[in-house]
């Protein structure tokens, strides 16, 4: 956890491309040439930055399609949802989207430990429990798995109410911070929960 806590804020905003600033009068055709003027931007950027360093650059996403779903679904989320595999959460959780969800976009963050059947319940609740404390932006942590589970998590909740709970136990938070508004969240998550949705 010291080395993900070790990056810097500057460098983390580096690693992500930003949707350039648009409002409601923009045009699609005019935002979109922003978007890829903005995203080649970074692409020449990140290469810099990777010669700087030495090394070799570690794979990542370079469609501008997949950056601008993510952009709208961030944009619009009350809550986001980063799943993690269990065994390493780490290798799972990018520094620069913790930091933009959690900084530039001031929205709660929830964790989901993922292949829980994969880890024992020991390491996965001292996984929970550091995640949720020591890393800026986490609002909360809980477990999944598809796998039939023999043990007890003590407590790490785990399973689509834990983690449905624990979103809107995250929103309303956020709501009497200030930091979010009054939405309807519970109707898609309740059809998530019975099977409407894809939840992962």
């Amino acid at each position: 956890v010291e080395g993900f806590l070790a990056v810097p804020p500057a460098l983390a905003r580096r690693l992500m491309p930003r949707r350039p600033a648009w409002n409601f009068e923009t045009s699609s055709g005019r935002l979109h040439h922003r978007e890829a003027r903005a995203f080649r931007q970074w692409l020449d950027d990140l290469r810099g930055l990777f010669a700087d360093r030495g090394g070799y650059p570690p794979a990542f996403e370079q469609n501008l399609q997949v950056w601008r779903q993510l952009w709208r679904v961030l944009e619009r989320c009350d809550v986001a949802v980063l799943v993690l595999d269990a065994r390493h959460p780490l290798l799972h959780m990018p520094p620069a989207l913790v930091h933009h969800v959690s900084r530039t976009l001031k929205k709660p963050l929830v964790l989901v430990l993922n292949k829980l059947d994969t880890v024992c319940p020991d390491d996965a609740q001292q996984w929970a429990e550091v995640l949720r404390g020591a890393v800026p932006g986490v609002a909360g942590v809980v477990g999944y798995s598809k796998e039939a589970m023999r043990h007890d998590f003590g407590g790490l909740r785990v399973g689509r109410e834990a983690l449905i709970a624990e979103c809107h136990r995250a929103h309303e938070e956020a709501v009497r911070r200030g930091s979010a508004t009054v939405t309807h969240v519970s109707e898609p998550c309740s059809q998530a929960a019975a099977g409407g949705g894809s939840t992962g």
